[in-house]
């Protein structure tokens, strides 16, 4: 299960991908925000999707992705080669840990502009600053 946030930008709903399927399930949920996080949201989002998957909206693949998780307080960015590259670290294969600013949480468009096509082959990758 992947989070992801759709729609116009700064009007996003929540949504997940399970099994390639892109679901609504903002009937249930607000939004991916710290309140979510700290209110055991993942576990109710889970338990709402063993009930209920199979009666969710599907998304369109071509709708707009946003940041995945609305205003976090914290990032803490963790990651291997090409990512412990970006955060200068020595050793890439070692891994790195960085602490990023809260307006520093990247969207499903990379690299000045992005495409559509990285956008769907690599979902796993969040470039949009908000």
């Amino acid at each position: 299960m992947k989070l992801i946030r759709f729609g116009e930008f700064e009007k996003e709903k929540p949504g997940v991908i399970m099994n390639d399927k892109w679901l609504d399930v903002s009937e249930f949920i607000t939004d991916y925000d710290e309140r979510f996080f700290e209110e055991e949201g993942l576990l109710q989002l889970i338990k709402i999707l063993s009930e209920k998957q199979k009666n969710l909206k599907p998304i369109n693949k071509n709708t707009r992705l946003g940041p995945p998780v609305a205003r976090p307080s914290k990032i803490i960015c963790i990651g291997f080669g090409d990512v412990a590259c970006g955060l200068r670290h020595a050793n890439p294969c070692a891994g790195a840990c960085a602490r990023a600013g809260n307006r520093n949480i990247y969207g499903p468009i990379c690299g000045g502009g992005g495409s559509a096509v990285r956008e769907r082959h690599q979902p796993e990758r969040f470039c949009h600053r908000v």
